[in-house]
C-alpha cells in the first residue's frame, strides 16, 4: 500500500486508498504556524486495523514534518499515544496550547 499526501496552506493528510480511490486509512493535520503541524486526526477502515497502518501513517507525517523545518502538536490521541511511546519522534512532538 502506497501512503500519498496532499497539502494546502492550512490543512493537509497522509493518506491510502484502494483501487477505486475510496478511502482506507488516513492521519490530517492543521497548519497553524510555519513551523508547527497539529495532528487532529487518525483512522484506519476496519479491515486494515491491527496491521501496523496507523502507525505507518504516524510515521509519514512526522517524516513530513522533519522535511519541512516543523513541530508536530498531537492532539489526536492514537498519535499523541504512538509519539509519547517511541522515543524516536521526542524531535518533531511539541507540547503546545492551541
Amino acid at each position: 500500500m502506497h501512503i500519498q499526501h496532499e497539502e494546502s496552506d492550512i490543512r493537509g493528510r497522509h493518506f491510502i486508498t484502494d483501487e477505486q480511490g475510496n478511502m482506507l486509512a488516513e492521519i490530517t493535520y492543521a497548519v497553524r504556524h510555519p513551523d508547527t503541524m497539529v495532528v487532529d486526526h487518525t483512522e484506519v477502515s476496519e479491515n486494515l486495523r491491527h496491521q501496523n497502518i496507523g502507525h505507518e501513517l504516524v510515521e509519514a507525517v512526522a517524516e513530513h514534518a522533519r522535511a519541512k523545518g516543523r513541530h508536530i502538536v498531537p492532539v489526536c490521541s492514537f498519535t499523541r499515544s504512538v509519539m509519547e511511546e517511541n522515543r524516536s519522534y521526542r524531535d518533531v512532538i511539541r507540547e503546545q496550547n492551541i
